[in-house]
């Protein structure tokens, strides 16, 4: 099931983040964010507001729950928190 938010543009993750998190089935759940560039340290800045937890690509940032080196190695980790693998996805 995919949910489509149109009511407003967002022009920065941080209120994009705070807005989903207001509606079902997000609220009350705990955020995770993966971000690879500076245009994402926003919304690693309003994950604490929700308890949520979030992953840089590329670099370390401090106070982040960890570093991924390379973006495959985000496509492994989701495979594996979702209990497939790469050879079950095109």
């Amino acid at each position: 099931m995919s949910h489509i938010f149109t009511s407003q543009v967002v022009q920065d993750r941080h209120t994009g983040i705070r807005n989903l998190m207001m509606h079902p089935p997000f609220r009350g759940r705990r955020p995770v964010f993966i971000g690879d560039d500076v245009t994402d340290e926003s919304a690693f800045a309003v994950l604490p507001e929700f308890d949520g937890v979030g992953f840089s690509v590329g670099r370390r940032i401090s106070g982040l729950a960890g570093c991924f080196p390379e973006p495959d190695d985000v496509r492994q980790w989701i495979y594996r928190v979702a209990g497939t693998n790469k050879s079950d996805h095109p």
